[in-house]
């Protein structure tokens, strides 16, 4: 692959990215300023639930820019299961609130999605420094 192709991919990639984003927003009727609150505090407790005894490991994957892409990356996965929903139109706003917020939780991600081990390599690196 080119350096043009990756571009362009990367591109087409944030592209997409920033069109679920305005769609989950539009369903909740929430802000860009909402939903980016929303997501950092998700990507708090997610560490809550993950790591809860560990508060050195915690404090440094807060403030990884590492663990916040795969963070990203991993709730994009999820708006974009949310928005493409064929029932998703059926719901009222209330509902798809419950939804997303399902779809979403900190605590069941915490037990189905596992840190990627690239991250989890750079915590080790840094709590052994």
């Amino acid at each position: 692959m080119t350096t043009t192709e990756i571009k362009t991919t990367k591109q087409a990639y944030q592209e997409a990215t920033k069109r679920v984003m305005l769609r989950v927003m539009k369903l909740l009727e929430i802000t860009e300023q909402e939903y980016a609150h929303m997501r950092y505090e998700n990507g708090r407790a997610y560490l809550y639930w993950y790591l809860p005894v560990q508060d050195r490991e915690r404090a440094i994957l807060e403030t990884s820019k590492l663990y916040w892409q795969w963070w990203k990356n991993l709730c994009n996965r999820h708006d974009y299961a949310f928005v493409t929903d064929t029932e998703i139109h059926k719901l009222t706003l209330g509902q798809r609130k419950k939804l997303y917020d399902l779809v979403h939780c900190p605590r069941t991600l915490a037990v189905e999605c596992k840190i990627d081990s690239v991250v989890l390599t750079t915590l080790k690196i840094q709590k052994a420094a």
